[in-house]
């Protein structure tokens, strides 16, 4: 999906990947995977989407259920989630953003893209 659909958001992924911006990459690619979560949850889950401050917990949490990602995938997608919090709250990242952890997110982005179609 990345490659073959123009939508603002992908096309904003592909920018920040061209510019070498780890950051803003790891953000870019984040906001994709929560609105993706977003529409699988609403479609596939029963219960409405929490609105505590756990909420990105949980999405990763019941992602890796419904699409059934590995532990390491999902350990990944945890650690990409900290590190997205960090950039945003404009703190150190805790490690260093690699493109391992950005690739976890699009790669699991796509993988609930596919379900969704």
């Amino acid at each position: 999906d990345l490659n073959t659909n123009a939508s603002e958001l992908n096309t904003e992924i592909i920018s920040a990947i061209n510019r070498n911006s780890v950051k803003d990459t790891l953000t870019k690619a984040w906001t994709r995977f929560e609105a993706s979560s977003k529409e699988l949850w609403a479609r596939d889950l029963e219960e409405p989407l929490p609105t505590n401050g756990q909420v990105a917990v949980r999405m990763v949490d019941e992602m890796a259920k419904l699409v059934k990602f590995t532990p390491a995938m999902t350990k990944d997608l945890h650690l990409a989630r900290q590190l997205r919090n960090d950039v945003i709250h404009g703190d150190d990242p805790r490690e260093e953003i690699k493109p391992k952890h950005i690739r976890r997110v699009l790669e699991a982005t796509e993988k609930i893209i596919k379900m969704l179609n």
